[in-house]
């Protein structure tokens, strides 16, 4: 169990980590205490996604149905973990956001049939008899997950069905009407680094235990050069970023980027575009005006490719191409039930019960 749980805690910031990571942040904005809250985004993908190795399935394989529940009772545990920080130590309260999906992206995969290839034959449609058990105990504990969570206050679970949920924290984001709200972020994908150039108040925390780091649109170009020989110093904005991230390889998302283009090379590339004035410095949402500052260049097909690749990566186009009010308002259900929690949690936790003190705290519940 231990290989299982050490897995699962990944996602949990030890707090002497998290604190001074937060006071950084805080304190650079100068919040006071509850002057604004907090909402959290969660990829229940990327968790899961760590579970899929032999030892894991192993080790699954031979417990008890309630057994398996561990995953969802510590995925719920995310809320009662960082919820007790923020507000225990921020004074702020937390509202959280659990995206998922269990369907391909008609959008993304009509643009590039590869795109997500692996992660959809592999999770979603398997044809792989061992994958398809420990695909079965992944729907089980997605469905316990769901059902806990309508009944816990400020905490919801998003499947986004058809659509690429990885664009949900951009959706919630950008319609969010409270600007002293803070948004953080829980991924290590650069790709949703776009959405730190929202407004000043989004942070995405990159769990590596003592190695965490939060990146803001301060630093995101600099983190991505930290392992980086290059001593070059680069002028594109932040706002920028859809375009570097669509022109290099996005491995995970099985989508390959312009040849020989790197984040490195891709940067040199959009500096040097910027200073022959083919492209301006500032944010673009108009595809066709993007296609015509780079037809002189790219080759056609380069230029093709990273079209294509545009439109999948940058979610205010994705959002704006596709209707997430309808998939995502109707699952923001708050049926606070205190009541049912104590007996999902004393029913189905048994083995790593939720901390519902913790998951509830700050909140007004009956």
């Amino acid at each position: 169990m231990h290989t299982l749980e050490k897995i699962l805690h990944s996602k949990k910031l030890a707090y002497r980590y998290l604190e001074p990571l937060m006071e950084q942040y805080v304190s650079r904005n100068k919040l006071t205490p509850f002057s604004t809250e907090v909402n959290i985004y969660i990829d229940v993908a990327e968790v899961f996604k760590s579970l899929y190795n032999p030892k894991v399935m192993n080790l699954l394989d031979s417990l008890k149905s309630k057994e398996r529940f561990i995953i969802a009772s510590e995925i719920v545990n995310l809320v009662s973990h960082y919820r007790h920080f923020f507000y225990s130590r921020m004074n702020m309260y937390s509202t959280f956001y659990f995206y998922y999906s269990d369907e391909q992206s008609e959008y993304h995969t009509n643009i590039d049939s590869d795109y997500k290839r692996e992660y959809y034959s592999k999770r979603l449609q398997s044809g792989d008899s061992y994958n398809k058990i420990f695909d079965r105990i992944v729907y089980d504990n997605v469905k316990l997950i769901n059902s806990f969570l309508q009944y816990v206050p400020h905490a919801y679970f998003i499947n986004t069905k058809q659509l690429e949920p990885n664009a949900l924290p951009y959706y919630m984001i950008s319609k969010c009407e409270n600007k002293d709200t803070m948004h953080m972020i829980l991924s290590n994908d650069k790709v949703q680094y776009q959405n730190l150039t929202i407004t000043d108040k989004v942070i995405q925390l990159e769990n590596r235990g003592e190695n965490s780091v939060i990146i803001t649109s301060e630093n995101m170009y600099e983190y991505i050069l930290k392992d980086s020989k290059t001593k070059t110093e680069f002028s594109m904005f932040p706002e920028l970023f859809p375009v570097l991230v669509s022109m290099v390889n996005q491995k995970a998302y099985d989508i390959k980027g312009i040849k020989n283009l790197g984040y490195v090379r891709g940067m040199t590339f959009i500096d040097q575009c910027i200073d022959n004035g083919s492209l301006k410095n500032i944010e673009y949402l108009d595809i066709e005006e993007l296609e015509n500052s780079l037809r002189d260049e790219l080759k056609p097909d380069q230029l093709e490719k990273f079209i294509n690749n545009f439109k999948m990566f940058n979610h205010h186009i994705v959002v704006s191409e596709n209707h997430y009010d309808i998939i995502v308002e109707k699952q923001i259900i708050d049926r606070i039930d205190a009541l049912s929690v104590r007996k999902i949690n004393e029913k189905y936790f048994e083995l790593a019960p939720v901390l519902i003190d913790y998951c509830y705290e700050g909140e007004e519940y009956e």
